[in-house]
């Protein structure tokens, strides 16, 4: 295992849309939430997630949660409450003026999306013993992990 990924909880490491590996140019993607344009995918998840995750907690995965490289031209945001794991995938597209594109592209030369989000149960017990996570929150995290990936866990293996 690499010296980049030997540190790494097995919630990065195991992820299949994770690529540890690959650096992030940090100063590329936003922050701030609001820069994010929400696709019909995430509006789904959003709905079905609703009364599990939370607003605050999608957001502050944004602004303080670690970033990663991901699938095709996206990044996930991913931090950690209480025992459950929350990725929040992004994606990017260059911006094209007057039939060129920028040749030093800044923040503002992007249009950003927002294209998933994803809850795992990490740690059950801790989860559990913290008091945030109801069982009932924690069936509905799992269900969605079953039905949306067709296994238990988001992983590799």
């Amino acid at each position: 295992m690499s010296t980049k990924t030997e540190n790494r909880p097995s919630y990065i490491t195991d992820a299949k849309f994770i690529d540890a590996e690959d650096d992030v140019e940090d100063n590329i993607w936003p922050r701030d939430p609001t820069y994010y344009i929400r696709t019909k995918a995430w509006k789904q998840r959003i709905d079905r997630l609703l009364g599990v995750i939370s607003q605050d907690q999608i957001h502050n995965t944004i602004r303080s949660g670690e970033v990663y490289s991901s699938l095709s031209n996206s990044v996930t945001f991913v931090k950690e409450f209480n025992g459950v794991v929350l990725y929040v995938i992004v994606s990017a597209e260059l911006n094209c003026f007057g039939g060129e594109y920028p040749t030093n592209p800044s923040v503002n030369d992007y249009t950003y999306n927002a294209v998933s989000i994803w809850p795992y149960v990490w740690d059950r017990d801790k989860a559990m013993n913290q008091g945030k996570w109801s069982e009932q929150d924690l069936e509905s995290i799992q269900e969605l992990c079953e039905d949306e990936s067709g296994q238990s866990e988001i992983s590799k293996y």
